[in-house]
């Protein structure tokens, strides 16, 4: 009787432990070394429109684009999600990508030109308008403290001049490092804080970090980060913290993560099965942001630091992590 007893619970107990397990395994996983980070309760914002791009500024507040058909506008959240200040004109057309630079300067694409406003006095008459010199619009755009602004465009990343927009270098790519070749599909630029430029190439499954000299002279830059791996497969996005460190938003089989290394490229954590994911953005203190431009729904995760590993049991069992 008493080992029959003994059975039941060693049952009982597996059969909650593997319950356990399925409900955490369609939440966000979290690799426990490095930092780890958790989803903040509800999204913090969610648009009545589509075609949604956004950036973080300084103190964390965060500018939204919105595409409708008479309706492009730029909003300005603080950071719980709460729209402050919108902001429309009739010479913007469809949004593209937006971006905050370091000192404060607010860049955005349209379908045939750039703006650029200050963060503090908003875009007056519409913002300074810089018409685009290339054929095919742009995807995505950083800037940088020294007042240049950069944009990619399939296989290649243009600088701009901030103050007048004129187009001084366009670079195609090419690596010194695994035997680096021409870009073959640009999916996202960065900057960090000494003004490098990484690129993120979707189908090179690589990602490429020039020194700012080396961007400006179109000389070869390095693989910093190099797959197909475990460690990063497709990579879609790229964002940089205020410590320099790289996360890339990868494709991971039918879903998506977003990876994080540190500034010479070693692999750190990872954030995985995020469903319907397609934007992301890092605030220089680390927490991330995730949105999606079909729906118009952004979320947060913030960081949770641990002084010691914790088994993925352990993070299972304090169920730390959940939708």
């Amino acid at each position: 009787m008493i080992n029959r007893m003994i059975v039941r619970a060693l049952f009982l107990l597996i059969a909650l432990s593997f319950f356990s397990l399925l409900q955490v395994s369609n939440a966000y996983f979290v690799d426990p070394q490095g930092e780890q980070y958790k989803l903040d309760g509800n999204f913090i914002f969610s648009s009545y429109g589509a075609g949604n791009y956004f950036s973080i500024g300084n103190s964390k507040i965060l500018y939204v684009t919105s595409n409708n058909v008479d309706d492009n506008r730029i909003m300005k959240l603080d950071p719980t999600g709460k729209i402050s200040l919108t902001w429309t004109s009739p010479n913007w057309l469809a949004f593209g990508d937006i971006t905050v630079s370091p000192n404060g300067y607010i860049y955005a694409l349209l379908t045939n030109k750039f703006i650029k406003f200050n963060e503090v006095t908003g875009p007056q008459n519409g913002g300074t308008q810089y018409k685009n010199d290339q054929s095919l619009y742009y995807h995505h755009i950083a800037a940088n403290k020294l007042g240049y602004f950069f944009c990619d465009k399939n296989i290649s990343v243009a600088k701009y001049n901030g103050s007048t927009g004129v187009r001084l270098v366009t670079s195609y790519g090419g690596g010194n490092s695994y035997g680096g070749g021409d870009f073959k599909d640009v999916s996202d630029i960065a900057i960090d804080s000494h003004d490098n430029i990484y690129v993120a190439d979707h189908q090179g499954h690589c990602v490429y970090k020039y020194t700012y000299i080396e961007f400006v002279y179109n000389k070869p830059g390095q693989i910093i980060i190099h797959g197909p791996t475990s460690q990063i497969k497709d990579p879609y996005g790229i964002e940089i913290d205020a410590n320099n460190n790289i996360y890339v938003l990868d494709a991971d089989g039918s879903s998506m993560a977003i990876r994080k290394f540190d500034y010479q490229g070693n692999w750190k954590a990872a954030i995985r099965q995020l469903d319907g994911v397609d934007q992301m953005k890092v605030a220089p203190n680390g927490e991330i942001y995730i949105g999606n431009r079909n729906t118009g729904r952004i979320e947060k995760f913030s960081v949770i630091s641990y002084k010691q590993q914790i088994p993925p049991q352990r993070l299972l069992q304090k169920k730390i992590f959940s939708k």
